[in-house]
C-alpha cells in the first residue's frame, strides 16, 4: 500500500518508515502540516498515519477533518500520545480508521494496516459486484441522464428516507428500487415488490396489512400482509397511484407510526419498513383530481427520482441491444447486422425498455436467418400490426411458452406466404420438411 506519514518527531518517522518498507510498503514522509497536505494534492495514498498533536494542539483534529471532505477513500490512522485516549476517540468520530499510542507497536500496526487492505479488498468487490448487477439487470447507461440517475440513486441508498420513482411504463423503476434497496444498509433485509394495480380493490387492506383468520369470507386463516413481511427491509409500491383513496389515510398512519393493525385484529404490530413507490402518472394531478391525499404523497416523495424514457436515452441502445442479445445467445445464436442496428436505434419504443427486450426475443426466435437484418425486424413489426399480436407482448407468462407462442405466429405467417406447403416454407425456412411438419405438430399439440 500507498502510506504517508506526518509526524514532527524525525526519529519516529524514520523508525516507521523503515519498518513499513521491510513489509513492501510504499512510504513518504512529512514533518509538517503544510508539506504533507502538499504530497497529498500530488499524489494518492491508501493510509495516512497523522501525529494528532503537531506544533498546536487542534492542528491533527482540522487536518482530519479536512481530509475527510477532501479524500474521503483515505484511511487514516492516528497517532497519539500516552494519556490522549479521550482526544483519539474524538478523531475517530471525526473519521480516523482507528488510533495507535507512542511508543507505536508495530505488531499492532501491521494488524492495523491488514484491516484496511482487507476493508478496501471489500469495497472494490463491491463496486464491481454493484457494477455486474448493473449490466445484468440493464440500468447502466452511457448517457448523461442514466450517469446522474445511478449518482442520484447511490446517495439515495445511503438514507432511510421514502422515494419516488417516476417514469414512463417500462422505464426500469422497479430495477432502480432494487438497485437502491442493494446498496442500502437494508441490503441483508427483505425487499418485498407489490403492483398495486394488479390486486383488487376490496383486497388492498388485507394484502398489505394483514388478516386474521375469519375476519372475512374465505379468511380460513391468519394471513402476513407486506408490510410485515417487509419488516426491517424495503417495501416497494409499484404504481403506487392505485391505491383505493378509502385506504391511503391507513397506510399514512402506519408511516408515520411504524405500526399496524390487521384486519379484523385488535392487536397493534410495530414494523420498520423503508418505502420505496413508483408512479407512471403525474402524482400532484392525481392530488388535484382528488384522487390522492395531498399529505401522503409530501410522505412518500421525501426523496424523488426520474428514470429517463428510452427516446430521452437514444445513445444507451446499442449497448442496451448487445445486452438482450446476449441473454438469448445461449439458446438461440443470431448475428445482427449493421442496418438491424440502425432500425432498433432509429425506431420508437412507447414501451420502453421492456418494448426493447421484448423485441429482441421476438427477433432472435422467430428469424432463422444469420445474419439480421433491418428489413428482418421490420418484418416482425409489421407481422406484429398485420396480425394484432402485439397484446401479447403485455401478457406475463413462463419464458417457454412465449417463446413457444411466437414461434407458432411466425410459422402461421410462413405457411400462410407459401400457400400452406410445407415443403416451400422449410426450403425458405432453411430447415428440413420434416422437421418443420414435426415443430408444427408440437405446437399444435402444446396448446401454448
Amino acid at each position: 500500500m500507498r502510506i504517508l506519514i506526518i509526524d514532527d518527531e524525525i526519529n519516529i518517522l524514520k523508525s516507521l518508515r523503515t519498518f513499513l518498507e521491510i513489509k513492501k510498503h510504499k512510504v513518504d514522509i512529512a514533518e509538517t502540516e503544510a508539506q504533507g497536505l502538499k504530497i497529498l494534492e500530488t499524489d494518492h495514498f491508501d493510509v495516512l498515519l497523522l501525529d494528532l498533536f503537531l506544533e498546536y494542539e487542534n492542528q491533527g483534529f482540522d487536518i482530519l477533518s479536512q481530509l475527510r471532505k477532501s479524500q474521503p477513500q483515505l484511511s487514516v490512522i492516528i497517532i497519539t500520545g500516552q494519556g490522549s485516549v479521550q482526544k483519539a476517540v474524538k478523531a475517530i468520530h471525526l473519521g480516523a480508521f482507528d488510533f495507535i499510542e507512542k511508543p507505536v507497536n508495530t505488531d499492532r500496526l501491521e494488524i492495523l494496516l491488514r484491516n484496511i487492505e482487507e476493508l478496501k479488498k471489500l469495497a472494490h468487490e463491491n463496486q464491481q459486484l454493484k457494477t455486474r448487477w448493473l449490466e445484468e439487470n440493464f440500468i447502466l447507461g452511457t448517457s448523461e441522464k442514466m450517469r446522474k440517475l445511478i449518482q442520484s440513486a447511490d446517495r439515495v441508498a445511503k438514507v432511510n428516507h421514502g422515494v419516488l420513482i417516476q417514469g414512463e411504463n417500462g422505464s426500469g423503476k422497479e430495477l432502480l428500487s432494487r438497485y437502491i434497496y442493494q446498496n442500502s444498509q437494508r441490503s441483508d433485509k427483505s425487499f418485498v415488490a407489490v403492483n398495486c394495480a394488479a390486486i383488487p380493490q376490496d383486497l388492498f387492506e388485507s394484502q398489505l396489512f394483514g388478516h386474521t383468520r375469519g375476519s372475512f369470507t374465505g379468511a380460513h386463516k391468519d394471513f402476513r400482509g407486506f408490510f410485515e413481511r417487509a419488516h426491517g427491509g424495503t417495501l416497494f409500491l409499484d404504481e403506487v397511484a392505485e391505491i383505493p383513496f378509502s385506504l391511503q389515510a391507513k397506510l399514512l398512519r402506519a408511516l408515520e407510526s411504524g405500526e399496524i393493525q390487521k384486519l379484523g385484529g385488535d392487536e397493534i404490530i410495530k414494523v420498520d419498513v423503508r418505502l420505496i413507490s413508483a408512479s407512471n402518472r403525474n402524482l400532484r394531478e392525481e392530488i388535484r383530481q382528488g384522487r390522492f391525499r395531498e399529505d401522503l404523497f409530501y410522505r412518500i416523495t421525501q426523496l424523488e427520482l426520474t428514470v429517463p424514457s428510452l427516446k430521452d436515452r437514444q445513445e444507451d441502445i446499442p449497448a442496451l441491444i448487445d445486452h438482450f442479445i446476449r441473454l438469448e445467445q445461449g439458446n438461440i445464436h443470431r448475428d445482427f447486422h449493421s442496418s438491424a442496428y440502425d432500425y432498433l436505434i432509429q425506431r420508437s419504443y412507447p414501451g420502453n425498455i421492456r418494448e426493447l427486450k421484448n423485441l429482441i426475443l421476438r427477433v432472435m426466435v422467430l428469424i432463422p436467418d444469420n445474419p439480421v437484418t433491418g428489413k428482418h425486424i421490420e418484418s416482425i413489426d409489421h407481422l406484429e400490426k398485420s396480425e394484432g399480436h402485439s397484446d401479447i407482448f403485455k401478457k406475463t407468462m413462463p419464458l417457454r411458452n412465449a417463446k413457444n407462442l411466437l414461434e407458432q405466429i411466425y410459422l402461421k405467417k410462413q405457411m400462410e406466404i407459401h400457400h400452406g406447403s410445407v415443403k416451400e416454407t422449410a426450403l425458405a425456412l432453411g430447415i428440413l420438411p420434416n422437421n418443420l411438419s414435426r415443430r408444427l405438430k408440437e405446437l399444435c399439440e402444446s396448446g401454448d
